[in-house]
């Protein structure tokens, strides 16, 4: 079984390094199962995962970080069945965001002990889903994600940001926590920020260091 999650915060070009990796795969040969989260409107999930990043449960603060949880976890169960079967005939899952955008955007919004209960309880929620093998974190800091942010087309239009886009604080936390589980769980940390300068490194830089960490752990 193989299944590789791709996370990080927006911008730090998940989508593009999750579809360079599959075409890297399916040019050797292999099977592949693409997996995107959330759907948003594609599917009943995903549309509740929509309402809660439009602020129709309530803002960022009022909504207990465990009915977020759940709407994004009712999204990836809609199709636990089908990846399970998909890996059962052989095929890789690659997906963009998994469980762990959970970990990251909701144990983030608390601290300490409070913050591992959430993540603890989260795993556990999440555990009847196809559990990845390797999880590739992209690492950007918040403040050169928001600058290649702006411009770029929210989940409610063009120029606009969700709850979670909204707050600078929410996102720090956010990277925060992914940092911290990261390096607590083994995942590969790529650093997609250029060593001597404030800005993200070249797709390909990214990409050849992603295939080649996933290489050294013989992650397929």
């Amino acid at each position: 079984m193989t299944f590789i999650v791709i996370e990080g915060a927006d911008c730090t070009g998940k989508t593009t390094q999750a579809n360079l990796l599959v075409e890297l795969l399916k040019a050797s040969g292999k099977q592949i199962k693409v997996l995107d989260f959330p759907t948003y409107e594609k599917t009943l999930g995903g549309q509740t995962v929509k309402w809660y990043l439009e602020g129709k449960f309530g803002t960022l603060e009022n909504v207990p970080p465990e009915v977020a949880c759940l709407c994004y976890a009712l999204d990836r169960y809609q199709f636990a069945k089908e990846n399970y079967q998909a890996l059962k005939e052989g095929k890789i899952l690659v997906a963009n965001r998994y469980t762990q955008s959970n970990i990251g955007h909701q144990a983030g919004k608390l601290k300490g002990k409070a913050r591992l209960d959430l993540i603890k309880w989260i795993n556990q929620v999440e555990s009847r889903m196809p559990q990845p093998d390797t999880v590739v974190y992209l690492d950007l800091p918040v403040e050169i994600s928001q600058r290649l942010k702006q411009g770029r087309e929210g989940t409610k239009g063009a120029g606009a940001k969700d709850i979670h886009e909204a707050s600078i604080q929410h996102l720090k936390d956010t990277r925060e926590c992914y940092l911290e589980t990261a390096k607590r769980e083994g995942w590969i940390i790529i650093d997609c920020k250029q060593k001597n300068a404030d800005e993200i490194r070249t797709v390909e830089e990214i990409h050849r260091e992603i295939i080649g960490k996933l290489k050294q752990k013989h992650a397929f």
